[in-house]
């Protein structure tokens, strides 16, 4: 019997032609049908997510994606907050609102964010090759969401699986002409040359308005000796070494995104990494023009009468959720403290309604990013909800001086 997930997922139209629908995106497969394995009969939703991935691979290069954008409330908004700009990260965004990584891992899922109220989408990760998801039934729990309460605590290890930089920038350089969400693309590099050497690739991309640096992946550490890369002081040096070598012809905006910093020798190093950050920014022009804090903790396993609720990745994965929301604050007042004034932060960690935007915004973070959220509950569509039902948030931006 196919799973109550595929069933609601999947619909046939007057014409018989199979379309999936998915996040907002409404996509003909012209030909295929459920059996001819295109995607998986599991009744895991991991397993059938991944599968709706590589067919969005397939229609791509087919032709045949016809993607459908939600429908656009900015119209709702206050005037005062749509008829400004807000300066984030080298960036003027119409709202201090990103659709952060982990939730586009393919460049067509962007298309669905066109017209939401939002400043940008960060896609990605994406490496220099292609990598396949982390072996398992489950990748992710939950694995869906009715509520802004069952993100209380998420636990995920996809393993990074995307299509490969070089195939990336074909595929977004591809996109339909009217799309014009800025694009903060997430890059993850094994070692510091990789990391210039993604930053060349990405500046191909015209949409692609900064590059973000993935230093918080522990899928990463392989060729680091373990070692996340944001706790690695020596291979952050490296990093910005080979970055900054990358950067000068180009002057692309750059943003590092960290795992959490979560004890004092940790927020020791926290103190280190800023001032090497500031040291790269203190020769005209900066080079980091924002970090972005948090990623998800990592490395973490939840049980349940002793076993992991997720099976990839040997039951440890990334924790996010509402309850990373204190520690994330932490880390936004810490980044915020030890920078210079000209480096932004962009919060992360447990947003899930307006008044948690407010907060981190309160902390000093210029913009806030959401991951767990638009995943798991709603997508495009809630983001649009975030915003619109949440009065006190409106009220607070309109009050904010824009860019």
């Amino acid at each position: 019997m196919r799973s109550r997930i595929v069933r609601r997922a999947f619909q046939w139209d007057d014409t018989t032609e199979f379309r999936a629908i998915w996040q907002g995106i409404t996509l003909p497969i012209q030909g295929q049908s459920l059996d001819n394995g295109c995607w998986a009969n599991s009744t895991k939703s991991g397993s059938f997510t991944l599968s709706i991935l590589s067919v969005l691979s397939q229609l791509n290069r087919s032709g045949h994606t016809r993607l459908v954008p939600p429908s656009t409330l900015k119209s709702n908004l206050k005037e005062n907050i749509v008829n400004k700009l807000y300066s984030v990260g080298g960036l003027k965004l119409e709202l201090p609102i990103i659709v952060g990584a982990g939730v586009c891992k393919v460049p067509e899922q962007v298309l669905a964010y066109q017209g939401a109220p939002i400043g940008a989408v960060a896609p990605g990760s994406f490496t220099m090759s292609f990598r396949d998801k982390n072996a398992g039934a489950i990748n992710m729990w939950p694995e869906r969401a009715e509520n802004e309460q069952d993100l209380m605590y998420v636990n995920n290890s996809w393993g990074m699986p995307n299509c490969g930089i070089d195939d990336a920038v074909t595929r977004f350089n591809a996109l339909d002409a009217g799309f014009t969400m800025p694009l903060i693309l997430n890059f993850a590099g094994f070692t510091p040359k990789e990391f210039g050497a993604g930053y060349r690739k990405v500046i191909s991309i015209p949409r692609a308005v900064a590059y973000e640096c993935n230093l918080g992946c522990p899928n990463t550490t392989e060729l680091s000796g373990g070692i996340t890369m944001s706790y690695d002081l020596a291979g952050i040096e490296a990093t910005l070494d080979s970055l900054g070598e990358a950067w000068v012809p180009y002057g692309q905006k750059i943003w590092l995104k960290f795992s959490p910093f979560h004890h004092p020798a940790h927020y020791y190093l926290l103190e280190q990494i800023a001032e090497l950050i500031n040291h790269f920014n203190s020769f005209g022009t900066p080079l980091v023009e924002a970090v972005v804090a948090i990623n998800t903790l990592p490395n973490v396993s939840i049980q349940y009468g002793g076993k992991p609720l997720i099976d990839a990745g040997g039951g440890y994965g990334g924790l996010s959720g509402k309850m990373l929301k204190p520690l994330a604050l932490e880390n936004v007042r810490r980044w915020r403290k030890a920078l210079r004034p000209e480096t932004d932060v962009i919060g992360m960690g447990g947003i899930t309604n307006g008044r948690d935007v407010i907060d981190f915004l309160k902390e000093g973070a210029a913009a806030v990013g959401l991951t767990s959220y638009p995943t798991l509950l709603g997508g495009a569509k809630g983001m649009e909800q975030l915003l619109l039902e949440s009065e006190d948030l409106q009220d607070y931006l309109s009050s904010t001086q824009g860019a």
